[in-house]
């Protein structure tokens, strides 16, 4: 618990066999990685990448934004650092800095807008 919320990225330990194994399947993946997440360690992007056989590595991408919090949304959606969780009856810090998590925002979504674009058959 801090002074703004309560922060659980270190709660859980997140071993090898909670990652489903997408690197067996022909799917491509965009990780956006958020390095100042409340909620979920900014190191799980990266231990993912390295499950990827070498030869399978193309099929991922992981992008780290430093000061990007837990909750990155779209572009000009308003910065969100904690709030009000009824089930813990606490504040959750999300984390972030307003001005590096707009820039992530804003970067991050016309990474999907692309990736969506370059990877999705069209109809």
């Amino acid at each position: 618990m801090t002074s703004e919320g309560l922060l659980v990225k270190n709660a859980w330990m997140y071993t090898e066999d909670v990652f489903i194994p997408i690197w067996e399947s022909s799917t491509r993946v965009l990780a956006l990685i958020s390095d100042d997440d409340g909620q979920v360690p900014p190191q799980l992007g990266d231990k993912l990448q390295a499950m990827y056989p070498e030869e399978r590595r193309h099929l991922i991408e992981v992008v780290h934004y430093p000061g990007a919090g837990h909750l990155l949304e779209p572009s000009y959606t308003p910065h969100c650092r904690f709030c009000f969780n009824p089930p813990s009856g606490s504040d959750l810090l999300w984390g972030g800095r307003k001005k590096e998590h707009a820039k992530a925002q804003e970067d991050s979504w016309h990474r999907i807008i692309t990736f969506l674009h370059t990877h999705l058959p069209s109809s």
